[in-house]
């Protein structure tokens, strides 16, 4: 295949799939898209795919994570200057690690009770804007599996 001549095949295809949403739909944020070569133009959307238009998004998503980190160690009461760095974000890490490390051994012993989980959780304040509330009291089980999502939120987060 010449390459030449099947470059705007190529561009075709990732404008189809990104005016269609189809890279969202595949869980691949927008973020770790770059297209390579002319032709970003002619692409129906406000998205910069652009090396320096990757290099910006990349900026501001990590002025929004590291906000969110200072919102989390305010939440904490930690220091805010954790959100300063991604350096000190990465050893607010290990403080958040620590409470989930707890939080997990504490209902290993309470596995019985419904409202542990929703009364206990280290982060609930964190997550108190969500549109519905994230537990519900109503079984151990089900308020676990919200408390590991929050968490690998906090991962996805912090490392």
């Amino acid at each position: 295949m010449n390459l030449p001549h099947a470059s705007p095949i190529f561009w075709k295809v990732f404008a189809f799939q990104t005016c269609r949403g189809m890279w969202v739909a595949r869980d691949v944020p927008a973020r770790y898209l770059l297209r390579l070569g002319q032709g970003e133009q002619e692409l129906a959307t406000d998205l910069d795919f652009s090396r320096q238009g990757r290099v910006n998004a990349m900026l501001v998503r990590r002025i929004e994570l590291l906000t969110e980190v200072e919102r989390l160690a305010k939440l904490l009461n930690q220091p805010e200057d954790v959100g300063y760095t991604c350096a000190t974000a990465g050893y607010f890490w290990l403080h958040v690690y620590s409470r989930w490390e707890q939080f997990l051994a504490a209902c290993e012993q309470n596995r019985e009770k419904p409202n542990f989980v929703k009364d206990r959780f280290p982060f609930q304040e964190f997550f108190s804007g969500t549109p519905k509330p994230v537990f519900t009291g109503e079984s151990f089980e089900a308020d676990m599996r919200s408390a590991m999502g929050c968490f690998r939120h906090l991962k996805t987060m912090l490392q």
